[in-house]
């Protein structure tokens, strides 16, 4: 669920513009609950269904492993063995164990991006690359091995914020592929599955996204 009533997180993906989070605030939550009941009711009938996700990047609030858990199981009473996916809230280190302790098709979906931060800014894609291959894969060995395999990482892109000076455009797209290739040779070792996001895009922004043709 993309967008759930009241607002998981901040931000503007969640539907919101007041940057407020209130779907644990009074009926939300349930109402939440009952929307993803409905549409996987709807979704079981068709053999080309891989899952459902709760919530897309959840703010990690107290109470969120709880519902978690409650939402899982009134699911569960619909279909034993759908595979059923939770968002990692940016606490990979947290809901990594969360699923390895399950006993049910429980996955865990992470997000992968090195464009947003000051810091990831700053680096470059071979410099992204080289810590990919270093402590990335190190870092996604150990949340794998956490959950048993049950890992996704359902969003990444080869967006870059930060390019060598005086860099040209083919400069620019050897960084890109050369960071892309580190990710998905790391998503294919340790994931049980990756989606690009995304192909395209409609509006400028200061951020690259490759294109493949």
């Amino acid at each position: 669920m993309h967008a759930a009533p009241g607002a998981q997180n901040p931000d503007a993906h969640s539907g919101v513009g007041n940057k407020q989070v209130k779907l644990w605030d009074g009926s939300n939550a349930n109402i939440a609950v009952f929307a993803l009941h409905t549409l996987l009711s709807k979704l079981l009938p068709h053999d080309n269904v891989v899952g459902v996700e709760l919530l897309n990047e959840p703010n990690n609030k107290p109470w969120l492993p709880d519902w978690y858990n409650s939402t899982l199981a009134d699911l569960r009473g619909l279909s034993p063995d759908i595979p059923l996916y939770i968002a990692d809230a940016w606490h990979a280190e947290q809901y990594c164990p969360y699923v390895g302790a399950r006993t049910d098709f429980t996955i865990v979906d992470q997000h992968f991006y090195r464009c947003f931060t000051d810091s990831d800014r700053a680096k470059y894609g071979d410099q992204h690359a080289a810590e990919i291959k270093d402590s990335g894969a190190r870092q996604f060995r150990e949340f794998s091995k956490q959950c048993r395999g049950n890992m996704i990482v359902g969003e990444f892109s080869a967006a870059l914020g930060g390019q060598p000076p005086g860099a040209s455009g083919g400069e620019m797209d050897r960084q890109c592929r050369v960071f892309a290739q580190a990710e998905l040779a790391l998503f294919e070792e340790t994931c049980g599955g990756w989606f690009f996001w995304t192909l395209k895009k409609g509006w400028a922004s200061r951020y690259k996204t490759m294109n493949y043709h």
